[in-house]
């Protein structure tokens, strides 16, 4: 038996196409290095300051001065409440305390300065007399004499309202006030006092004086007064 091998012919041939295997490309992207410039450079951050210590306006420290200087420079400082004093009456008021032989001087303060001022000062039993709008009188006349003169122009004014103040070193309230009024002049109890003196001084030389004899006699019998009441008062007991 023969084998037959038949002949196929080319378009019932099978063409099998083989495609090449599918080839992964990795892509590769361009990147820019990061600027140096868009990172914050913490060395370049200035450190945290500390604030300063707090400084006063001028003004401020000028009347804070001024108050001080009041206060130091004059022994009698009045206190007083000024109820809506207009410019005029205030005007009125120092052209009276001017005439005065006393010669004060009234100021319109500012309360929150003053108050600071005397806080923790031997005036700060004041603070409570600082409310609203106040003002000042001051001298450095004798205080009876001074309130003698003041306290009548104060009076005329309404608006005005005295709540008290300090003589020296001294804290003084209204009674205070009146109390000093009432007291004589100062060169009155010096002329007091000073005769007082005078009169014992001229006793003791007019007995100097004397002659010794009657010297001794009148030693001796101070003496025996004192005896006699030495002895009086044993007798008692």
């Amino acid at each position: 038996m023969s084998l037959r091998i038949a002949a196929l012919a080319p378009s019932t041939l099978r063409h099998v196409v083989t495609k090449p295997a599918a080839t992964c490309v990795l892509r590769t992207y361009a990147t820019s290095s990061p600027d140096a410039t868009s990172v914050p450079d913490v060395t370049s951050i200035p450190p945290s300051t500390t604030h300063s210590a707090r400084t006063h306006p001028p003004r401020r420290t000028f009347l804070y001065t001024k108050y001080q200087a009041t206060l130091d420079s004059n022994r009698l400082v009045l206190i007083l409440q000024h109820n809506n004093l207009t410019v005029s009456e205030l005007v009125h008021v120092r052209q009276e305390l001017s005439r005065l032989s006393s010669s004060p001087i009234l100021t319109v303060i500012r309360s929150g300065i003053f108050t600071a001022l005397i806080r923790n000062s031997p005036y700060e039993n004041l603070i409570p007399l600082v409310l609203g709008p106040t003002c000042l009188i001051t001298t450095d006349s004798p205080e009876a004499t001074a309130l003698a003169e003041i306290v009548p122009v104060l009076a005329k004014h309404r608006k005005l309202m005295l709540l008290g103040g300090k003589v020296d070193g001294a804290l003084i309230n209204v009674e205070d006030v009146k109390r000093i009024m009432a007291l004589p002049p100062l060169e009155s109890i010096r002329a007091e006092v000073l005769g007082v003196l005078e009169g014992q001084t001229r006793q003791v030389i007019g007995v100097l004086g004397k002659r010794p004899q009657e010297l001794v006699l009148a030693l001796e019998q101070h003496e025996g007064n004192l005896r006699g009441r030495g002895e009086e008062a044993l007798g008692e007991h």
